[in-house]
């Protein structure tokens, strides 16, 4: 399991998220109902993708039919304008802090002593698309942070969630993101050193 979680880069990166225990006595039924009805959130970042997706294609079509490429993107404006309203986003009601992310974990510091093994529901918006995402996941470790600096006076322990149930979307979703950080790192690296 360690060998997979290390399949994907990890950043440090500030998100808002709550993360909330599934009692095991509902946890299927909880797990099936997230496959068999897609969370608002996951919907709008598969039509995202599938747009994105589409853009390779689109520039073939604006050189070769102008009209047709206005018009798909009258089409493209409206679809976004009907997602909107349809499907909102996030809460802003969620914790705000920087957490250690990648496309298959999470490690945050937190007061909440979760339970190794445990379950969690993890609601999280990335800050830098507002887009939110919603994940099962298990309670790798839960450490106690025994120095205390004024900022995280209340913060107790580190916590590590490993991705267990997650749309491919979102997974892509946070891979790029993970991506663009490390990039705007590696620019910014260079330009101090220049």
């Amino acid at each position: 399991m360690s060998n997979e979680r290390r399949r994907y880069f990890r950043i440090e990166d500030t998100v808002s998220f709550t993360v909330s225990t599934v009692d095991p006595d509902e946890l299927q039924t909880r797990i099936d109902n997230f496959w068999d009805v897609q969370p608002v959130c996951a919907v709008r970042n598969q039509l995202d993708r599938q747009l994105e997706q589409q853009l390779a294609d689109f520039k073939v079509i604006e050189e070769k039919m102008p009209e047709l490429a206005r018009y798909l993107t009258v089409l493209q404006a409206q679809i976004e304008n009907i997602t909107t309203k349809v499907l909102p986003g996030q809460t802003s009601s969620y914790d705000t802090q920087k957490v250690n992310i990648s496309g298959q974990g999470m490690s945050y510091i937190s007061d909440q002593k979760l339970t190794t093994d445990d379950t969690v529901k993890l609601c999280l918006e990335l800050l830098s698309t507002g887009q939110g995402i919603t994940i099962f996941a298990q309670v790798v470790s839960v450490d106690q942070i025994s120095e205390q600096t004024p900022v995280q006076i209340s913060k107790q322990y580190r916590t590590s969630l490993n991705f267990t149930h997650i749309y491919e979307s979102d997974q892509a979703l946070l891979v790029k993101r993970i991506n663009a950080q490390q990039l705007e790192d590696i620019v910014a690296a260079r330009s101090t050193v220049n």
